[in-house]
């Protein structure tokens, strides 16, 4: 009986110690991860922001240039927070916020993907008047080498969703985290 008493007591004990070694790597995660959260929303605002002028002027290599910089810049985050080692309690958190930062690459992505294509296409049928072929062949190219609409609206449709789903799940989860670390503090 002693030795199951003294079995349970130094379990509880390990429990207890990583309980309390838990808030302090959760803590330490947070303010680790804290910079690719403000770096999300900051960075959808700069990309939109040097979007929507160059909509305006339906300026087709501006926008793959932007769509390019900022496939680059969400990869990087992704990239980043994938060195991260997030405590167990934050695992599903993390993932969120990493997808997030994924699924931004990949909308950057086929915007790119789309603009170089528009690029493409409007290059061959300049080149197609400046060799005088007439304006019924350049629209018949352009209309042959249309984008797919349908396999475009699938792939945004898909990310749209699943960027939805991860910030719910991100954000819920970081509600836990910082409910976690206040009653943390709250016990000290």
């Amino acid at each position: 009986m002693k030795t199951t008493k003294t079995i349970y007591t130094l379990l509880l004990l390990s429990v207890l110690t990583c309980v309390a070694t838990a808030q302090p790597g959760l803590q330490s995660y947070v303010q680790q991860s804290e910079p690719y959260v403000l770096a999300l929303q900051n960075t959808v605002q700069e990309f939109l922001g040097e979007m929507k002028p160059l909509r305006e002027k339906r300026d087709i290599a501006g926008l793959k240039k932007v769509a390019d910089k900022y496939l680059l810049t969400w990869n990087g985050y992704a990239s980043e927070l994938n060195k991260l080692s997030p405590p167990p309690e934050a695992k599903t958190y993390h993932d969120s916020l990493t997808r997030l930062h994924q699924l931004q690459g990949e909308s950057s992505q086929i915007m790119s993907e789309v603009m170089g294509h528009r690029l493409e296409v409007l290059k061959y049928a300049r080149q197609m008047k400046e060799g005088g072929r007439t304006e019924e062949d350049i629209q018949a190219y352009i209309k042959s080498n249309e984008i797919d609409r349908e396999n475009l609206v699938a792939r945004t449709s898909a990310i749209t969703s699943e960027t939805a789903s991860a910030n719910a799940s991100m954000n819920s989860e970081r509600k836990k985290i910082i409910g976690q670390l206040k009653a943390s503090t709250d016990t000290k």
